[in-house]
């Protein structure tokens, strides 16, 4: 990261610059040329050197400083103020372009609590549903279906032949654990 004074006096004093990015109206990113104006007189700090053979044959400038504006409208005049003193034709001045980044992993942990929230309670739901399987952890329990349906089916019959039980429970055979009044 360099300073606005850095910037005018190392870079574009000497012709380094080959145009500027300002990300999120906040950061101005340098774009540099591979073959600065008057090569002898940069510091060694910002002689720029191509990445490799491939960006020097096609000239493609190189992302190399950056520094935090304070606004756009005040970075450009004092961009424009600066070129003027250099005595750089307004048709020369450096080209600006803007662009809004987003920063994915931050995006992402903004939401993060409110994921793991829902999970929570999904997991939660699950597991008192009995959703994680039959016969497993909250599953349900087949022996006890099994036996209501037993129970069911005798009173059913019970009420289809009540005769046959009266009669049983006369002799002490069976007990009725539920009294009618018939």
């Amino acid at each position: 990261m360099i300073s606005f004074q850095e910037f005018k006096n190392k870079l574009l004093e000497p012709g380094l610059v080959d145009k500027i990015g300002v990300s999120n109206r906040s950061v101005a990113k340098v774009y540099v040329k591979n073959t600065p104006r008057n090569a002898n007189e940069t510091d060694d700090e910002f002689k720029q050197v191509p990445v490799n053979a491939n960006s020097a044959r096609r000239n493609i400038s190189q992302y190399k400083f950056y520094f935090n504006i304070g606004s756009v409208e005040s970075f450009e005049e004092k961009l424009e103020e600066a070129q003027e003193a250099l005595g750089i034709d307004p048709h020369d001045y450096i080209p600006i372009t803007y662009a809004s980044e987003v920063n994915w992993f931050q995006e992402l942990m903004r939401f993060a609590p409110t994921a793991l929230i829902f999970g929570v309670f999904w997991f939660m739901g699950r597991r008192m549903q009995g959703g994680i399987g039959v016969g497993g952890p909250g599953g349900r329990d087949v022996a006890r279906c099994d036996e209501a349906k037993q129970e069911i089916m005798e009173f059913v019959h019970f009420l289809k032949n009540p005769k046959k039980y009266e009669d049983l429970v006369r002799l002490g055979a069976v007990s009725m654990p539920f009294m009618f009044s018939l």
